[in-house]
């Protein structure tokens, strides 16, 4: 256990880990503090990145997100914290040779949530309405698409397929222990790269 705004509290955990995966943050809550958005997506990832590097740790891959441009004007603390880690990342690889980075950028993410009840846990199957919409969007990639190029600011980010939290799963693990490295390069994966895996 450690806590992801204290790298020391982490030198234990990492000591001989290959690989780390980065999942911290929190969802684009609208109108939330700035700071306290930014803090729960950008430190959260880039302090253990520090601490990763501290214990020799050869790659790192991070979770991050696909984001339209107008969620600065909604949930900019967010979209902050997120650009800080991606940013980090590349940090992460310079000046160490062999150091193998990727960032994981899916629109949204859905799979079962469980959420605690008086009675006890309750399971969410998000993916009964989410699959269906994802399959959708994978069929109208052409119209979505167009969209996308002709109003980037609108839909960039935005008319993109969910994606399964099983494919980004293993997209980590792809990553995280069997993916090529390209030294001094940080490798980007996005929706529909990661509705591959």
């Amino acid at each position: 256990r450690g806590d992801a705004l204290e790298p020391s509290s982490l030198q234990g955990v990492f000591a001989d880990a290959r690989a780390v995966v980065l999942t911290a943050g929190s969802p684009p809550l609208p109108f939330v503090d700035f700071d306290l958005q930014r803090r729960l997506n950008g430190p959260t990832n880039v302090e253990p990145m520090r601490a990763a590097v501290s214990a020799g740790v050869e790659r790192l891959v991070l979770v991050n997100a696909s984001m339209p441009a107008w969620l600065d004007h909604v949930a900019g603390g967010y979209a902050q914290g997120k650009r800080d880690a991606a940013a980090a990342m590349a940090e992460f690889v310079d000046g160490r040779p062999g150091a193998y980075a990727a960032i994981l950028k899916p629109p949204a993410i859905y799979g079962t949530r469980h959420e605690r009840t008086p009675l006890g846990m309750l399971p969410i199957p998000l993916g009964l309405v989410m699959a269906p919409i994802s399959a959708a969007m994978r069929v109208l990639h052409g119209p979505t698409a167009a969209l996308r190029s002709a109003a980037p600011y609108a839909f960039e980010g935005v008319l993109l397929p969910p994606v399964s939290v099983d494919s980004v799963a293993s997209a980590a693990i792809y990553h995280a222990l069997d993916a090529e490295s390209a030294c001094g390069v940080v490798t980007e994966e996005d929706a529909l790269a990661l509705l591959k895996f």
